[in-house]
């Protein structure tokens, strides 16, 4: 009896432990966000917004961008909006030393998505501004050099030939840009020190010299009977 008893008692602590432990293993991080993934690639989209907010709780879970971005497709997809816009918030607070390209690409689509919208104070402080211009688009008979100006902490990049500008177009380095005879569009875009870009802005310039003013010539043409001294007046600055 005392062994059977034993063996009783030995089996009950195994079952408790048992149970115990699975009941963790399904209370842990890996568990939410292993489930929470599955149930978010099955379109199940609500169940798995609730797993994934359990594992963003989790420490392994507050700097999981990928996990934040689920998270906010979750919401979106199901229509919580209020609750999207709560983890892009979060997903904006993050250290730019956690972002990543596709983490910035998708960046980037968030901030534009909101920016003009009724969540637009949600995202206003993330918000790049577009470059300006030195030089008003529109017709030049003079040289026209253009610069380009932006928010602190933010680069400018464009292009020459129609193309959007991106991170691999040509960086203006601060120096002046001469504009060639004829027409010049360019398309320009501020990239943020996290890689964000700006709207793009396209600035469109025709430069056609025009010929110059006329010199003045004196004494006017005519007869004389003494010589005289010929001198041409008034020619056009940087003409010959």
């Amino acid at each position: 009896a005392g062994v059977a008893a034993g063996v009783a008692l030995v089996l009950i602590i195994i079952i408790i432990v048992a149970v115990s432990l699975n009941k963790k293993s399904k209370n842990n991080y890996n568990y939410y966000y292993q489930t929470g993934i599955k149930l978010y690639e099955e379109g199940n989209y609500g169940d798995a917004s609730s797993y994934l907010s359990k594992a963003s709780k989790e420490n392994e879970g507050k700097k999981n961008l990928n996990l934040k971005y689920t998270l906010y497709r979750c919401y979106e997809s199901s229509g919580n909006e209020d609750e999207a816009v709560n983890v892009l918030k979060d997903i904006l607070s993050y250290d730019e030393n956690y972002y990543k390209k596709e983490d910035v690409d998708n960046l980037t689509k968030l901030i534009r998505k909101y920016q003009d919208g009724k969540c637009s104070n949600a995202v206003k402080n993330y918000i790049v501004k577009e470059p300006s211009a030195s030089k008003e688009p529109g017709s030049y008979d003079d040289d026209v050099e253009l610069k380009f100006t932006c928010d602190s902490g933010c680069v400018v990049y464009y292009t020459t030939d129609g193309k959007e500008p991106d991170i691999k177009s040509t960086l203006y380095d601060g120096t002046a840009i001469k504009l060639e005879t004829g027409t010049t569009k360019i398309k320009a875009v501020s990239v943020n020190s996290i890689g964000v870009y700006s709207k793009v802005v396209e600035f469109e310039y025709v430069v056609e010299y025009g010929a110059p003013a006329a010199p003045d010539v004196t004494p006017a043409s005519g007869k004389y009977s003494d010589g005289e001294k010929i001198k041409i007046n008034n020619i056009p600055d940087k003409c010959k």
